[in-house]
């Protein structure tokens, strides 16, 4: 999403920037994050041009990135962030998430494609936030594997974007097959 956003807490308030929405929620970035427990008071602009004013709590923390997971969104906002998740992304997000890195590859599910080394950074029941260095597009299909699990599944990409000056990728992913349990640890739902 990539807006500017507003925090307050009882200590300070803070300018930060939105790096992506859902209707649990916030990812957030900025200089110093508040700490996971924190609630905050939340002022931001949706691309509709509706002001959002909301309450939420800060659910995890990693570096300058944190998840605020929202605690009273009006009927018109909520209406409005499902709006814009579905325009930009082509669906509103269907579980909760956490933050958590697992050693992974991946690679094309063509024959004779190449396996790349990555590390997944969120993981929710339909999918995950994944880096790597390959390139891979919006709607490719392609193997996941976890070696520690020894486990594998198919996913296709739904985002991607260049998120640092090394090149690394950010992507977005979900399974192929609804309602599968890969992660197999306890994930939180949408409130």
């Amino acid at each position: 999403m990539h807006s500017p956003i507003e925090l307050k807490s009882r200590s300070r308030t803070s300018i930060g920037e939105i790096e992506n929405i859902s209707l649990g929620g916030l990812l957030v970035s900025c200089d110093v994050p508040p700490a996971v427990a924190t609630e905050v008071r939340l002022m931001f602009n949706l691309a509709a041009g509706l002001t959002v004013s909301a309450s939420g709590v800060v659910r995890y923390v990693n570096k300058k990135r944190f998840g605020v997971q929202f605690l009273d969104l009006i009927p018109e906002a909520s209406d409005a962030i499902g709006q814009y998740c579905q325009m930009s992304m082509g669906h509103a997000r269907r579980s909760g998430r956490i933050s958590k890195r697992v050693l992974v590859t991946i690679k094309g599910t063509k024959e004779g494609s190449l396996e790349e080394l990555a590390e997944t950074l969120v993981l929710s029941r339909n999918g995950g936030l994944l880096a790597c260095r390959a390139a891979f597009f919006v709607g490719e299909h392609l193997e996941l594997y976890w070696p520690e699990q020894k486990r594998s599944v198919e996913i296709e990409v739904v985002s991607y974007r260049f998120f640092n000056a090394n090149n690394l990728l950010e992507i977005g992913f979900q399974f192929v097959k609804e309602n599968e349990d890969f992660w197999r640890i306890d994930l939180p739902d949408l409130q």
